[in-house]
């Protein structure tokens, strides 16, 4: 195999590999380990959150070999573009201007979004929080907290049973009257 051919094939197998990763882990935090079981649940050690952390990294990972890919193949994209216009072949110096501008107009994109959506990040509304969002100690009430609540005839906000799906726990409120 010649260099180039023998670069494209390492590249294209540790893209395989890394893309299988992600698929791995996609589905574990899917279907075996769902929301809501990251502190009570392991496999082989690892919860949900620690599954997520090389989700996370395998993404980046495929990411950093998608752009090399297409770096290694910039002209081939390139002629195949025009062709498909109806253009002529476009000469390394147009290939390069292209490549730059596209790369600085992605690379906007992104940092605009980031810098856009953090100015969009709001607390998460919890029920019966005193100013309506959760704060140190609001998850009293798990899961069922980010559910409103109706007020009974005082006004005041029903308890609900706690410990598991059964409401039988420690704070579960009793069957006698």
């Amino acid at each position: 195999m010649g260099s180039r051919t023998a670069t494209n094939y390492w590249i294209d197998l540790v893209s395989l590999l890394v893309m299988v990763g992600l698929a791995v882990t996609g589905g574990l935090m899917y279907f075996v380990l769902p929301p809501g079981t990251g502190h009570s649940h392991t496999l082989f050690g690892m919860g949900r959150h620690d599954i997520g952390r090389i989700h996370f990294y395998l993404a980046v990972a495929c990411t950093a070999l998608l752009v090399l890919h297409l770096v290694l193949h910039w002209s081939w994209v390139c002629n195949v573009t025009a062709r498909t216009l109806g253009m002529a072949a476009p000469s390394r110096g147009a290939q390069k201007a292209w490549g730059l501008g596209l790369t600085a107009g992605v690379v906007l994109f992104l940092a605009g979004g980031l810098v856009w959506t953090t100015g969009k990040v709001e607390p998460y509304p919890v029920a019966d929080s005193p100013d309506g969002y959760r704060g140190r100690g609001s998850r009293r009430e798990g899961h069922g907290a980010l559910l409103p609540r109706e007020n009974d005839e005082r006004g005041a906000s029903p308890k609900r049973p706690r410990g598991g799906r059964h409401g039988r726990g420690r704070n579960a409120i009793s069957a006698a009257p």
